[in-house]
């Protein structure tokens, strides 16, 4: 967009042109050229790991000079961008392996250019391996068995040294996730991890920021969410539209149309394993639930709000956790307040991709495209067809896109986003049961800031006592940049 000032300067000149133009000069249009086009990067080359240099390089092109921008820890000393083939050298860098580096161009119109990614590169200044704390255990924790990620710019083997220890010995090029062993309450200052790569050159000790184990039985919601991103999502799963984690494992699915697979997954990304379950459709797969013993997979997406088909499938915990095909019982469902079935594409107040188990219902919480309300439907558990009963509608101000209940915290946490375009994040967490009346003060929303790459349409969330995880689908728009599906940390609780 122009700015005041650059309106009037040009208002003058166009006056100017005109008086000139009495004096013979040419036609106003020929001599006025405004470039409306977007900025735009391209990238030509990846980055390059050179260890024994500490210098990482990374070519691309702009068709417009301006600001760069980086995002993710990858600052460089470039600062701007000439129009045509520019090169950038990461060689500032702490020493580490670097894999969600972004640039951005702002022009000189203060207009944002496509965000391109930056391929993993290390960046080390000697040649031997580098570790770099990336999720530290939370200053105070209530959970014995804590997690903790790590970067490695190698492969190898880990040692521990000081009271902490971990089953986990091998270690991957990029972010590793280990559990620690059962720890006793207390404070823990002296814990270290070493790697050994392939070549048996080791690494500096890696010093584990400090913590405390306490005994504390509840949670408590903090004041700000900060967000870490874990890691970009398989190709196979661009459109992540549930999470569920049981006894410490993730697992998720694709959304509409996709195969009726749940996927298992690691704090990576990657795909684990796959579970297919045998007896169920995807035809708009939106959220998972779960309860002690059952995993329910929420077939309720309905963007039209035309569908007479909708579906919950009930599968054994156990028998996930264990098999490659599973059978599912079905829970089929109408919501009791919906009597006309004609399509209203993102219009509809009947489309929903929430769930929860609670008690011995099911919830469901609706995204009212117009209105940007929830209403609350509740179900039984049990294999049959029922009539959805109306609980409440409450204006969070947001479409709703995944929901999970956090019994340690006695938390509900809803998440989803402004628009169709994603534009704004939001994370609601309350402490009201789904059938009590639902009061403002009793509901903390926020809208994270997208500082992470991928931080757009967050469609499912689930937590692990005080841990919390959210995917997002992959996206890709005109205005907003190509985000790519991503797995994340979120600190709710303390």
């Amino acid at each position: 967009m122009y700015s005041f000032k650059s309106l009037s300067a040009l208002s003058g000149a166009v006056v100017l042109l005109h008086l000139l133009q009495g004096c013979g000069m040419p036609d106003v249009k020929s001599l006025i050229r405004l470039d409306r086009s977007l900025p735009a990067l391209t990238t030509v080359s990846s980055a390059k790991s050179l260890e024994t240099k500490g210098n990482a390089l990374f070519t691309f092109t702009s068709n417009k000079t301006g600001k760069l921008l980086y995002e993710n820890h990858c600052s460089a000393e470039t600062k701007t961008a000439k129009k045509g083939t520019n090169t950038i050298s990461f060689s500032n860098l702490p020493d580490g392996y670097y894999d969600y580096c972004t640039v951005t161009l702002l022009d000189d119109e203060g207009r944002y250019s496509n965000t391109i990614a930056i391929p993993p590169f290390t960046v080390s200044h000697t040649d031997m391996p580098v570790l770099q704390e990336v999720i530290a255990v939370p200053a105070v924790t209530y959970d014995a068995t804590p997690r903790y990620t790590f970067q490695s710019n190698r492969a190898g083997t880990i040692t521990y040294s000081g009271p902490c220890s971990s089953s986990q010995t091998d270690a991957r090029t990029g972010n590793n996730s280990i559990i620690f062993n059962t720890l006793e309450e207390g404070y823990y200052d002296d814990c270290q991890i070493t790697l050994t790569d392939t070549t048996g050159k080791q690494s500096q000790p890696l010093q584990i920021s400090p913590f405390s184990v306490e005994s504390k039985k509840s949670l408590t919601v903090q004041e700000h969410f900060t967000i870490q991103r874990l890691a970009t999502l398989s190709p196979k799963l661009k459109e992540s539209s549930g999470l569920a984690v049981i006894e410490g494992r993730l697992f998720t699915h694709n959304d509409s149309g996709g195969s009726a697979t749940i996927y298992e997954i690691d704090h990576f990304g990657q795909i684990v394993r796959s579970v297919e379950i045998a007896g169920a459709t995807n035809v708009d797969w939106e959220d998972l639930a779960q309860d002690e013993s059952y995993l329910y997979i929420a077939d309720i997406g309905n963007n039209s709000g035309d569908r007479k088909d909708l579906k919950i499938y009930k599968i054994a915990k156990e028998k996930l956790l264990t098999e490659e095909r599973v059978t599912c019982e079905t829970i089929s469902f109408h919501y009791e307040d919906q009597t006309a079935f004609d399509p209203a594409p993102f219009k509809t107040a009947y489309d929903a991709e929430a769930l929860i188990a609670y008690g011995n219902k099911l919830y469901i919480f609706t995204k009212n495209w117009l209105t940007k309300e929830t209403t609350i439907y509740a179900l039984p558990k049990e294999q049959g067809s029922y009539t959805a009963g109306k609980v409440q509608s409450y204006p969070l101000g947001f479409l709703v896109t995944s929901a999970t209940y956090n019994d340690k915290a006695e938390r509900l946490i809803l998440t989803g986003y402004s628009s169709i375009t994603a534009r704004k994040q939001s994370i609601a967490v309350t402490d009201l049961p789904p059938e009590a009346a639902w009061r403002s003060e009793n509901i903390k929303i926020v809208n994270p800031e997208n500082s992470s790459r991928g931080f757009r349409q967050i469609e499912a969330i689930a937590c692990d006592g005080a841990e919390v995880y959210i995917t997002s689908e992959e996206m890709s728009h005109p205005l907003l940049g190509k985000h790519p599906a991503s797995l994340f940390s979120v600190d709710i609780f303390q």
